[in-house]
């Protein structure tokens, strides 16, 4: 190519969009990294006089359908003279069993008949099967059983790639599971498969309807072999970049890549969702270049971003029960996180249990990316987890509000105006500046207001953004008559509680070692009573907790 072909292709391209649709499969061109897990796949899926089964899982948007039909094509490409089949088919097509099984004869056939038709093995298979003529309505397990049978006999490997196997318990019953193992383990049989799906095969054969309770997984023993499919690698971001930089005609700074990998860190789906938008908003490429590249996210963006995230990421951990292990697995306390469900984290690629960033708060972990693991530390002040501590400081927010309504109809405007003022020279008499009521508040609105910016979708309610110390010292302290209601006793009472538990939490929350046992057991006792009281108060009051 010459020099003025070259200059008109990068000027023909300056207008196409270099990044892969975020929502749509990538192939082709698009398709990027993953070498070295297609290459693992290969060593141990394809061998000389046999193959095996797999299984591939990892989060939704990771690539997993990219990567089964990659697998495809380097098979084809590579085996079609080994008389080796291949075949990828999706369980979202399918309403029932009947369908699965009939999408796969069908399928099989069609692929052997294309490709060996002319084939002296091809006439000896369709001497052995007994169903040449079957009506394609009326493919069904024992069919598919027949065509795997007579594909051994005749010399045949077929190698079945099952996409959203998640589906699985959806359209199977117990007997499915069974036959499944049968046709997929069974020496009499040509057939393998290789299944990719969200949650690991145990987890989807026991919401089989009719499975048996049993902590023994048919299917699990069935694809015990896998490959959990997390996040790109060193060398896949390296590849990632290059196909850019050869698609633009310009190299990315490597400022530009640090912004990136600040907001989405190196998920696939999410950094095409990131780059693309921003793409299509630039009307040149010159900032993908700029060393001084400083990104600034549209609230539009910033939206996509976080929808993006949400099912990628957060729908799942919350269905399965995992988005408090998720949290706190960033900011800490370790200790409150089982260790099956933080090892389950690290699986799907989410942490890394053993890498963490020093920050003058604590150490933390990042999860996804560096800005999702700052949203998620925000989030920490709106959501609830199943801890007494996390509880505590959710329901002691609730009951804030509900004076708020109370007592200001819920003009937190006017009752921050008033606290600010109320009892000062009593209770703020040679107080450092930032823990009177005026200096906590002022730093709870410049919270409100950071994390407003930086992410819209957050709450703006001033009481959300308030830390566990300053609701007894705001509130509880000088509207003790208001919340006596709650906790009775008096405030000289509870004043050593809420000391006890803002000081264990701290501790905890910074993995600091060395408390006493018979501290924190202490302070759990406190939470509690904290936690029996608020939630009494609140179901009187007709408030979901």
């Amino acid at each position: 190519m010459d020099t003025q072909q070259l200059n008109g292709f990068k000027t023909m391209n300056l207008y196409r969009n270099p990044f892969a649709s975020p929502t749509e499969e990538a192939i082709g061109t698009d398709f990027i990294g993953r070498n070295s897990v297609l290459k693992k796949m290969h060593e141990y899926i394809i061998n000389a006089d046999k193959i095996s089964n797999y299984h591939i899982v990892g989060l939704p948007r990771i690539g997993k359908s990219s990567l089964l039909k990659a697998f495809k094509t380097m098979i084809q490409e590579n085996h079609y003279s080994h008389d080796l089949v291949v075949l990828y088919i999706s369980l979202d097509e399918c309403d029932n069993s009947n369908d699965m099984w009939r999408i796969i004869g069908k399928g099989i056939r069609k692929e052997l008949k294309k490709q060996f038709h002319s084939s002296d093995k091809y006439t000896n298979f369709i001497d052995e099967l007994d169903f040449e003529d079957v009506d394609e309505n009326n493919i069904d397990y024992e069919y598919v059983c027949s065509v795997a049978r007579c594909m051994k006999a005749s010399g045949f490997l077929g190698l079945i790639l099952i996409d959203e196997f998640d589906n699985f318990s959806t359209i199977a019953t117990k007997g499915t599971v069974g036959q499944v193992r049968t046709l997929f383990s069974g020496s009499e049989y040509g057939l393998r498969a290789v299944v990719a799906s969200r949650r690991m095969v145990e987890r989807i054969e026991k919401e089989v309807e009719g499975a048996l309770n049993s902590n023994v997984s048919i299917l699990a023993s069935t694809f015990v072999n896998g490959y959990k499919l997390k996040a790109f690698n060193e060398d896949d971001m390296k590849d990632y970049w290059v196909s850019i930089e050869e698609k633009i005609g310009v190299a990315v700074s490597n400022r530009y890549k640090e912004e990136i990998d600040y907001y989405v860190g190196t998920h696939p789906c999410l950094l095409n969702l990131l780059n693309g938008n921003f793409w299509a908003e630039k009307e040149t490429k010159n900032y993908i270049c700029d060393d001084d590249s400083n990104l600034k996210l549209s609230e539009e963006l910033i939206n996509k971003l976080h929808d993006s995230f949400n099912w990628a990421v957060w729908r799942d951990m919350e269905k399965w029960q995992l988005l408090r292990s998720l949290i706190l697995s960033t900011w800490g306390p370790d200790d409150e996180i089982p260790n099956s469900e933080l090892s389950e984290l690290e699986r799907y690629g989410i942490i890394d249990k053993s890498q963490f960033l020093s920050e003058s708060s604590g150490p933390i972990r990042i999860a996804i990316s560096r800005y999702f693991t700052e949203w998620m530390n925000l989030k920490r002040y709106v959501l609830p987890f199943g801890d007494e501590w996390s509880k505590a400081e959710g329901n002691m927010r609730k009951i804030v509000k509900c004076f708020c309504d109370d007592m200001y109809q819920g003009y937190e405007s006017k009752m921050i105006s008033h606290l600010e003022t109320k009892n000062a020279n009593t209770f703020e008499k040679n107080v450092d500046p930032r823990f009177t009521a005026k200096g906590r508040f002022d730093a709870m609105k410049n919270k409100m207001s950071k994390a407003i910016n930086k992410y819209p979708d957050m709450s703006s309610s001033i009481i959300d953004y308030s830390d566990p110390s300053d609701l007894p010292e705001i509130f509880f302290k000088r509207e003790w008559s208001w919340f006596q209601q709650i906790f009775s006793k008096t405030w000289d009472e509870w004043r050593e509680k809420f000391a006890t538990m803002n000081e264990i939490r701290n501790i905890k929350l910074h993995n600091n070692q060395g408390v006493p046992q018979v501290r924190i057991e202490l302070a759990k006792k406190y939470c509690h009573e904290v936690n029996e009281r608020i939630e009494s108060f609140l179901s009187i009051r007709g408030i979901i907790i």
